[in-house]
């Protein structure tokens, strides 16, 4: 497959030499993440970035080491080649992934297994294994026995840091081998902050002395940071583009927006939800400015071939200068795209920008249908507000409505599931087409660092009685009305989400064992029903040993974020009132 905007440098033994792993498919492309990382560390002269993404249907390896080694999308180097191979994960589901490309790599699992002794005189010299994302930021310990270190935070701040420190450390005319250029890395990388580096075999945090804290690293000023202008998009032929699909191994068949470019105008969110990872970790709410965005708009449309700008932010209809951003957009012939709105900040001016921009879908998250369960979550919407949008937007031409809906929150009674039949079904009097109310029904999920972090009732039975039985009502109650198209979250799935987002290192072995059972969600969660297996109980157990802590005692409290434990303490008793 041919793209636009990519990096090919000469493979030089020279330069630091990094692979920039997306543990899922090619379709992450159509976000900013890989982007960023991509091109911030390609702009430095003695950096080598490639990427890699997980083949489509891939499955545990087989044993022997006979299976073709995966390459990079540029130079089609081995993984094994590269001095550090960094992972961004936004998805627990992906953790199984990072042993794939490991075993496919002929990588030791475990950093023991590879670690580095004190004089560097390992015969083997493995990579350096990194990882960071929305994931690691607010737990990173199921992963932390297979990595070298991880990153909490936004990377931009201490980015020159990081790169300085691998040239430092490798021009050292005392280090003789790789491997003792890898020690010294991480030596030094363990000084910069936002990074953890756990060296010794042992990586429980209960037998550390005293406690290890590692900060989350902001950037304070987006207008300080760089941005991704040349962005990289797949070039496909009028069949592929008429059909969604490309061609390439290893390349999945979603690729999203290979039109437009992304424009982050935002960071954080201003809207503290109680069971929000981005609204509780990514503090403060901070926005480029206008004439930044600007810029980026314009010198990256010059660099890229697109058709329209897609905001990227967790509210970015917040943003003081949000009506001249769009009236910018449009005045220059390009389309509009926003993740979603808030929709009780939702104007006429700005939904007619919405629709002036090309959207015929506005995404919305009520979260549920209850006013009084709203004011739990600490969301201050109402359906009176949400009708009123949503009447708005169809006045204007939108022609659907995504609406994000979670149940199984803590409090939530019989009455709040009614009330979202109710909502749901008063959305769709409003004019809007044959399955045009488009509903993404999730169960709740709890994550560390939330006041709702250990709110696990629902999954202390793996068979989550009581989240079936929601579902099953909801589904029945809205099957028969033709307007609403409803997808959801399996039920496994946010188990198995649960179990990642809550773990300790102990569950490093559970990671293990799915990968070697199967790369697929389904088996990983039959094989936590077997009662043959100690998981089943142990998961149960663990559970209830969080329930049972404190705030500021569970074992992700390594990590501090910019809301403290006994702030999140407040918040929960709040929410219980």
């Amino acid at each position: 497959m041919k793209e636009e905007n990519v990096i090919i440098k000469p493979w030089n033994s020279n330069s630091f030499k990094i692979a920039l792993v997306y543990p899922n498919h090619y379709s992450a492309m159509a976000g900013l993440t890989v982007q960023t990382l991509y091109s911030l560390w390609n702009s430095h002269e003695r950096v080598i970035c490639e990427r890699f993404f997980l083949p489509d249907n891939p499955s545990p390896l087989p044993s022997g080491g006979r299976f073709k080694p995966i390459l990079s999308l540029e130079n089609h180097i081995p993984l094994n080649q590269f001095d550090l191979i960094a992972f961004t994960f936004s998805y627990e589901l992906d953790y199984p992934h990072l042993l794939w490309f490991l075993e496919n790599a002929h990588i030791p699992f475990y950093r023991n297994q590879r670690n580095i002794t004190p004089n560097g005189t390992n015969d083997i010299d493995f990579p350096v294994i990194i990882a960071g994302g929305a994931t690691i930021r607010s737990n990173p310990l199921p992963l932390l026995s297979f990595l070298d270190a991880v990153f909490i935070g936004e990377i931009e701040p201490i980015n020159s840091q990081f790169i300085t420190t691998w040239f430092e450390a490798s021009e050292n005319s005392d280090y003789v081998s790789f491997s003792a250029i890898k020690s010294a890395f991480l030596n030094l990388l363990a000084k910069i902050p936002g990074f953890w580096c756990p060296q010794s075999d042992s990586v429980s945090i209960r037998d550390l002395p005293g406690k290890l804290f590692i900060s989350h690293v902001i950037a304070k000023n987006l207008d300080e940071i760089p941005h991704p202008l040349a962005q990289i998009k797949p070039i496909l032929n009028n069949q592929q583009q008429k059909k969604g699909e490309k061609e390439g191994e290893g390349l999945s068949s979603n690729i999203a927006f290979t039109d437009a470019l992304f424009v982050e105008i935002a960071r954080g969110c201003p809207h503290i939800c109680r069971f929000c990872m981005t609204g509780n970790q990514v503090k403060p709410y901070r926005f480029r400015s206008l004439e930044n965005i600007q810029k980026i708009i314009l010198k990256g449309s010059s660099l890229t071939n697109i058709s329209r700008i897609a905001l990227i932010g967790s509210s970015v209809t917040d943003h003081s200068d949000f009506k001249e951003i769009a009236e910018f957009i449009i005045s220059h012939g390009w389309g509009l795209n926003v993740p979603s709105i808030r929709i009780d900040k939702l104007t006429p001016e700005m939904a007619h920008l919405l629709q002036k921009g090309g959207m015929k879908t506005v995404t919305i998250a009520p979260e549920t249908g209850s006013d009084s369960l709203r004011k739990r979550l600490n969301k201050h919407l109402t359906n009176i507000e949400i009708i009123q949008g949503a009447r708005l937007l169809r006045k204007l031409n939108i022609t659907a409505l995504k609406i994000y809906v979670i149940f199984g929150f803590p409090f939530e009674q019989d009455d709040d599931i009614d009330q979202l039949i109710i909502l749901l079904n008063q959305l769709c009097e409003l004019g809007f087409g044959k399955r045009n109310i488009r509903v993404s029904l999730n169960p709740f999920i709890p994550k560390a660092h939330t006041p709702f972090e250990t709110a696990v009732d629902a999954y202390l039975d793996p068979q989550m009685p009581q989240l079936k039985q929601k579902i099953k009502f909801i589904k029945r109650a809205l099957q028969k009305n033709s307007k609403i198209q409803l997808s959801f979250m399996s039920l496994y799935e946010a188990y198995l989400q649960t179990v990642l987002a809550l773990g300790d290192e102990r569950f490093a072995r559970l990671i293990e064992e799915w990968y070697r059972e199967s790369l697929k969600p389904k088996d990983w969660y039959k094989y936590c029903l077997d009662d043959s297996h100690i998981w089943r109980q142990e998961i149960s157990s663990y559970f209830q040993e969080i329930k049972s802590l404190p705030f500021g005692e569970r074992p992700w409290n390594c990590i501090i974020h910019h809301v403290s434990p006994k702030w999140l303490q407040k918040q929960w008793n709040k929410s219980r009132r």
